[in-house]
């Protein structure tokens, strides 16, 4: 028995003639039966059983589009059609229902429809840049379907859609000492190249600074967003879309692995070049905008602090909610358990701290700020000094960002501290647009904190799955203090 006549064995004929005597729809049946609506229309066939041409669910006389391939000549939407205000509702709903329920997938194909591109991009005049975005697709992916839905006639994609970035003039040029290179390169970057807040902070720099401040500067085939040559300064705006490894899955552009190398390779270029480089972080200029005017007022020498000596002060053991209020109010990364706590305090106001949290071999040097407003000299060494005289004799180790630590003359260094290696890059997770560090990501968190999750992909797997990206740091210079 062939595999049509099995199927059709299941209902005779004169029981599918009764159903549609009925007007029992297929879609109906193929429920009833377990079966899809197209083996039902091959059973008639199989029959030899000729639908009606007034066989229809809908009751309108004519058939459905469900069964249009099986009776030709009627088109479900021909009433429709033949009404235009009715023609106009359709349409609208259609539009709005399929805006509403789309769902953006990596790497998408497929064009969401011309009605939906033309509302976007003629009427609303949004960007590809904007689109990719919304679609979670490439901008290239973008263009590609403006050109098959022949849209680009009404409206051309600009230098700044197609995302060039500056490239175009060379901005990673071999040779960064010709003047016209680096004028082209520095124009070319301001103008495309430039996000709303590192026009904020170049124009903070800028104003607070009485000497020279370029908006963009090239050396060792590398760009520096803001540099200050007086100083040998460079300031770096690292936003986290463009400096996460979201530019390799959303946009297409560098690699993984280009990302991932891409701020240290930085620092080691400006490093080689002389110059300091500072890396000012989204989520950071956003979430501690006061902290880190002050802190670039201090690194700058224009904070007019209040110098005070650190021979004047007095050392006192602190409780965690002191040590706390002064970490969370000036240090950039906050309060940090921590075993041991030590406060500089000058007439009887506390303007300084450092803490350490006990290991079994050595003490982690955790944490040392400086209140706003204060310049202590010898503030690093009272404390330190202070803590050497009073806990055990075991070595001081202290861990140093290399996203703004100068290696060459830092506080660590001026006091005893040598260089005992360096930790190599790490990363975060970009999640509600912070920085999160990859241990709230681990595989016991995933399923709780992720739309989809899959216990077979890994843990960075799972997260590009659920558009959640990595973004590297400059890694970390170690530091020992010997005491043992």
């Amino acid at each position: 028995m062939n595999p049509t006549k099995k199927k059709a064995s299941r209902l005779s004929k004169d029981c599918l003639s009764f159903y549609i005597k009925e007007n029992i729809h297929p879609t109906y049946l193929a429920k009833e039966h377990d079966v899809n609506v197209k083996t039902i229309l091959n059973w008639w066939k199989y029959h030899n059983i000729i639908l009606p041409t007034n066989y229809c669910k809908r009751g309108c006389g004519k058939t459905c589009s469900s069964i249009s391939f099986y009776i030709s000549g009627h088109n479900p939407t021909s009433d429709w059609n033949n009404d235009p205000i009715k023609k106009k509702i359709a349409s609208d709903k259609a539009s709005a229902t399929k805006i509403a329920n789309y769902k953006p997938a990596h790497n998408r194909k497929y064009s969401p429809g011309y009605k939906i591109l033309e509302k976007m991009w003629i009427q609303e005049e949004q960007s590809v840049l904007y689109i990719s975005k919304y679609f979670n697709v490439a901008h290239f992916v973008v263009k590609r379907w403006l050109e098959t839905e022949n849209l680009l006639k009404n409206r051309q994609v600009s230098q700044s859609d197609t995302m060039k970035r500056g490239l175009k003039l060379g901005r990673y040029a071999s040779s960064f000492n010709d003047p016209d290179i680096q004028n082209k390169c520095q124009l070319n970057h301001k103008i495309y190249n430039r996000s709303k807040s590192e026009k904020e902070l170049f124009a903070f720099v800028d104003e607070i600074y009485p000497g020279e401040v370029l908006n963009s500067y090239g050396v060792n085939n590398i760009n520096i967003d803001i540099y200050i040559p007086n100083l040998n300064i460079g300031i770096e705006y690292n936003g986290l879309f463009w400096h996460s490894e979201a530019r390799y899955y959303i946009m297409n552009q560098k690699s993984v692995s280009f990302m991932k190398n891409y701020h240290k390779y930085k620092s080691d270029q400006a490093r080689e070049a002389g110059i300091h480089l500072i890396h000012i972080w989204e989520d950071d200029w956003h979430n501690n905008n006061k902290l880190i005017k002050n802190w670039l007022k201090g690194i700058l020498n224009l904070s007019n602090p209040k110098k005070i000596y650190g021979r004047k002060c007095q050392v006192k053991e602190l409780s965690t909610n002191q040590a706390k209020f002064i970490l969370n109010s000036n240090h950039l990364q906050g309060y940090v358990n921590s075993s041991i706590r030590l406060g500089l305090y000058h007439q009887d106001k506390l303007i300084s701290a450092m803490t350490f949290i006990n290991s079994k071999d050595y003490y982690n040097l955790s944490r040392y700020v400086i209140a706003n407003g204060y310049q202590i000299i010898g503030g690093f060494s009272k404390l330190l000094k202070y803590f050497v005289r009073n806990y055990d004799k075991k070595d001081i180790v202290s861990f140093a960002d290399l996203s703004w630590v100068n290696e060459d003359n830092n506080v660590y260094l001026r006091n005893g501290f040598i260089v005992n290696g360096k930790v190599s890059i790490d990363y975060k997770y970009i999640w509600e647009n912070m920085r999160i560090h990859k241990f709230n990501f681990r595989h016991k968190n995933l399923k709780n904190k992720l739309h989809s999750y899959d216990p077979d992909l890994t843990e960075n797997q799972n997260c590009v799955e659920n558009s959640v990206y990595r973004i590297w740091d400059s890694g970390k210079i170690k530091y020992i203090y010997k005491n043992s």
